[in-house]
This record gives structure tokens, sequence and C-alpha cells, in this order.
């Protein structure tokens, strides 16, 4: 039970889970760390998790779903609504893998307005001596070799029989967010907006002040905002396979999508009385409204690439996940609380986008 309770009187009510129980097929998680606070005997830990999920063929499944859905015209995890919630969804398949191999494994966050990359992951450049965590000579042989020249991996960067892991710091992004850029992106009071793409601070309403820096999640996963491109610039800052659409190939990727997912909580406990996914429709909606984003970025969506009936509506209620950042836990969201009958338009109104 919360210790405290949302106030009705505010502006708006919000969208949340309608369920306390953790839902079907999740464990008690446990709390994911910053990555530069872990001991040694943790950091081994999680690495020999790594490696046996890598060895059982599952973590090159989860590469290919990200390929799979990730990426092309028809994204499904990317440059909409769902970006949030897909990768809650696709860190808590993961770490279910891990705790599989270990139980007391959680998946730590890099938070990179602070710490440099995690050197304990290795270094830059071709993953490819033993002294390396992840090198091909212990095992990890990505799905998609590198080739900067984007040419059908015809000459990866690594060797033209290569397998390795490669990165390139800083070439193709110079720099890493900073925590004032991250302060100015918790400052967005919408969850996200039309266009409901990568393109959403530029719509009918462009002339509000909303839109000035458009949606939270547009600049969380970095189209619009700073020079740093968020997400989108700590892919590129790595470099490397971190730039492609198998981008997990790099395990850095979900310490990554860890601190992603840790702002996108920081943001729900800032702004509780709001809605914490836009627009409310899809397959699933009580009220059986319209959709308004592309299939799998609507509130009651099926989101795409998971087994069963897993929406983002599912997925934003933390405490009920049964985790939490070693800062963050969530907003205290009480169970049974429906946003009502009201339209996506409406909803818009009340917030005067």
């Amino acid at each position: 039970m919360c210790a405290s309770r949302f106030s009705w009187e505010s502006a708006v009510t919000v969208l949340v889970i309608t369920t306390g129980a953790i839902l079907p097929g999740r464990a008690e998680a446990g709390v994911r760390k910053k990555e530069s606070t872990l001991s040694a005997a943790e950091k081994t830990a999680f690495i020999n998790a790594l490696r046996a999920v890598k060895a059982s063929g599952d973590y090159d499944t989860l590469v290919n779903k990200h390929l799979t859905y990730g990426g092309g015209g028809a994204n499904k995890a990317h440059q909409g609504p769902a970006f949030c919630a897909w990768h809650r969804q696709f860190l808590l398949e993961l770490e279910g893998l891990l705790q599989a191999q270990n139980a007391a494994v959680t998946i730590p966050y890099w938070d990179w307005t602070i710490d440099p990359f995690p050197s304990w992951l290795g270094g830059n450049g071709c993953q490819d001596t033993a002294g390396e965590p992840f090198s091909d000579v212990n095992g990890w042989n990505v799905v998609a070799p590198y080739d900067d020249d984007m040419d059908s991996d015809s000459d990866p960067d690594c060797g033209p029989t290569s397998t390795a892991l490669y990165r390139t710091f800083g070439v193709h992004q110079p720099s890493l967010p900073t925590a004032a850029e991250v302060t100015a992106m918790l400052s967005r009071p919408t969850f996200d907006l039309a266009n409901w793409n990568r393109n959403s601070s530029t719509s009918d309403n462009a002339g509000t002040p909303a839109f000035v820096e458009g949606s939270f999640r547009n600049y969380l996963e970095g189209w619009s905002g700073t020079s740093s491109r968020m997400h989108n610039g700590v892919h590129e800052y790595v470099g490397g396979n971190m730039r492609l659409g198998t981008s997990p190939d790099d395990p850095v990727f979900f310490l990554h999508h860890a601190n992603v997912d840790r702002l996108w909580c920081k943001w729900q406990v800032q702004w509780f009385g709001t809605f914490h996914h836009l627009p409310v429709a899809g397959d699933h909606d009580p009220q059986a409204r319209a959709d308004i984003a592309p299939d799998g970025h609507n509130a009651y969506d099926d989101l795409i690439a998971f087994a069963g009936t897993v929406t983002a509506y599912d997925l934003i209620n933390m405490q009920a996940l049964g985790y939490s950042y070693d800062d963050c836990s969530g907003p205290c969201i009480e169970t049974g609380w429906e946003e009502g009958s009201r339209t996506t338009s409406q909803i818009m109104m009340d917030q005067n986008l």
C-alpha cells in the first residue's frame, strides 16, 4: 500500500496499470544499481551470467528481435510513443534470463552524465583479445559484424572474417549527454505529442509552449532537444556495433537502456499528475477509442515482438513490475485507477496542448 495518495484535485488524472500484482511471468527483479558502484564480485557475476545467456543462444535471439522489430519503416520500438515501454519490456526479458543463471543479478545502469564508458565491459576498438570480457576469443561473436562503410558488411572493420565486437568511442558523436541536458529533458511536461513519431515537435500545435522542445519521449529518444541527442547520441558515441539495428550485440546496450528507463522513472515521479503514456487508445482499450499512433504505439496496443498480451499500459507501474533503481522506485500508484472515457484530444486540451 502506498504511503500517500495522488490527489484527484489535480488538473489531470494519471494513466496507470489497474492491478497491483506483479505481472504474470515476472519475479521480483530487485534493485538495479549504478554500474560504477558495483563491487568486483557483482561485476563478475553480471559478466558470467551474460556469457551463459549468450552460450545458450537466448542472447542472440534478443539481438535479432531488436533488429526485426526495431528498424525500418514499420518501427515498433523506436520513433514513436512505444519507445520507453518496448525497451522496458526488453530489459525485463534479459533480466529474467540473467536471473535464471544467477538470481542475484540485475542489470546495472550506466549514468553517462557522470561516468565514462564502463571500462570493466572492455575498451575501444575490436574486442578480440582474451583479456576483454566480451571478445570473440572468449566466445562473444556478434550477430552482425560492424562495417563503418555501411556496405552490407563486405569489409568488417575488425577483419574480413571477424565476428568480434567493435567500438569507436567519440567518432560519430563527440560527447555524452550532460546533467543539465537531462534536467531540461525532465522539464518536458508531456509524454508524447502528435505526430507520434520522430517529428513529434512539429505539428499543427507547434506554436504552443509544450512543443518548444517537443515531447519528453522524443527528447529522451534523441530526435529533438540537445546536440548530444540523448539516447541516440549515446549509441553514436559508443559507435561500432552500437550504431546498428543489432546494437544489443554490445552488452553496454542494456546498461545504456537501463539508464534510459531510469530517466523515464524519474520523469514519472516528477510529473506524477500527468499521463505516463500517450496516446490513449489501442487494441485493448476498454473505451474502444480509435487508434491515433501507428500500430503498437498506442497505450493499449500489444507491444509488437513480445509473447502474449503486453501493452504500454501494463508497463507504466514499476512497483507492480517488481524492480526499482537505487535512486528511483517509480511513482506510488494505487490500484484500480482508470483514466476514464476521455479522448486523447480531451486529455491534451486539459494539459493546454
